[in-house]
């Protein structure tokens, strides 16, 4: 299963170059997915372009409609890793884009 780059790592790049698209570090996967709503905007406000996670780590849920929708919020795109499995696919082309 491939790592998510650090936070650190994805900070610089993007400091070094502003202008290069950069998929969510691995503290911002869990800020997408736990932290309230107002921490995501602001100066707190995320600054990747894309989410590449898992659909689940271990008892984690990480891909939710909530998730999907703060990203495309922020606009930003959400690529969930292979799905070998037909009724977690169903499941999620059945989510919808809308935060509750």
């Amino acid at each position: 299963m491939p790592r998510l780059l650090s936070h650190a790592r994805i900070s610089r790049v993007r400091h070094i170059l502003p202008d290069v698209a950069t998929a969510a570090s691995s503290k911002e996967v869990v800020m997408m997915r736990f932290a309230p709503s107002a921490l995501l905007r602001g100066r707190h406000r995320p600054r990747f372009t894309c989410l590449q996670v898992p659909a689940q780590k271990g008892a984690v849920t990480v891909v939710t409609p909530k998730v999907i929708a703060r990203a495309h919020a922020m606009g930003a795109q959400v690529h969930v890793w292979t799905i070998d499995d037909a009724a977690e696919m169903h499941g999620c082309l059945t989510w919808e884009s809308t935060e509750s």
